[in-house]
């Protein structure tokens, strides 16, 4: 999943997102490596599924709303 490049994360904040996700797996004790991962594999699995549903684009919370279903 990591190598395949999805265009709807090129949008502004999504860069802020993963920071935030990174963050937060980080803070619940993940090591830095292991968190870095597991929140691009989160980040991207919601990418697809926004660019499945037919979406160029989003709206910030509608991103951070779909982080809990991962």
């Amino acid at each position: 999943m990591i190598d395949r490049p999805n265009s709807i994360l090129a949008q502004a904040g999504s860069g802020d997102i993963l920071a935030g996700i990174i963050a937060g797996i980080t803070s619940q004790g993940y090591e830095t490596n292991d968190a870095v991962m597991e929140s691009v594999r989160i980040f991207l699995s919601i990418a697809e599924k926004l660019s499945a549903g037919g979406l160029r684009s989003y709206v910030p919370e509608e991103f951070i709303h779909m982080i809990a279903v991962e």
